[in-house]
């Protein structure tokens, strides 16, 4: 069972295990090395069922199996466990996720870790370009509006 992150013309395999079902195993990372990824990522799990006779847990491979309804059924299912973030609880984890890894010229399953981080400057100079076309917009509607009216 393969799970792959999709972010943007990213693709990246966040992992790719030598499923067993001797019932239902979880999979879980070590700190640090969980998958840190952002809004809009979507998850791909792919898996391949093994109906023949070859496989001692198929009790019998002459049935159809399905979608794992039947409690014999091969099933498939990721139980992952997700969190929300803040973008401010996101940025922290990524600075924390760099300095676990500070030489690193890639990290596995966070694809904006290693990007430059914006600066309070960029930042209030994006939110000031975004006041000044909110205002512009305004002015634009109001002098419309007065047009409309007559100018009164």
């Amino acid at each position: 069972m393969c799970l792959e992150a999709i972010w943007g013309l990213n693709v990246e395999t966040l992992s790719c295990v030598g499923y067993d079902h001797n019932w239902v195993r979880g999979y879980e990372y070590s700190h640090g090395y969980e998958p840190l990824l952002p809004k809009g990522t979507i998850l791909h799990a792919t898996a391949y069922m093994d109906n023949t006779a070859g496989n001692r847990n198929v009790p019998d491979p002459r049935n159809w199996s399905g979608s794992g309804n039947r409690s014999i059924s091969n099933m498939f299912i990721d139980l992952g466990h997700g969190v929300a973030m803040t973008d401010e609880q996101f940025a922290e984890e990524m600075a924390e996720r760099r300095s676990l890894f500070p030489d690193a010229d890639h990290i596995l399953g966070c694809p904006l870790c290693l990007a430059v981080p914006p600066s309070k400057i960029d930042r209030a100079r994006a939110a000031l370009a975004e006041a000044q076309r909110a205002l512009e917009e305004a002015e634009a509607e109001a002098e419309a509006g007065n047009q409309v009216s007559g100018g009164q």
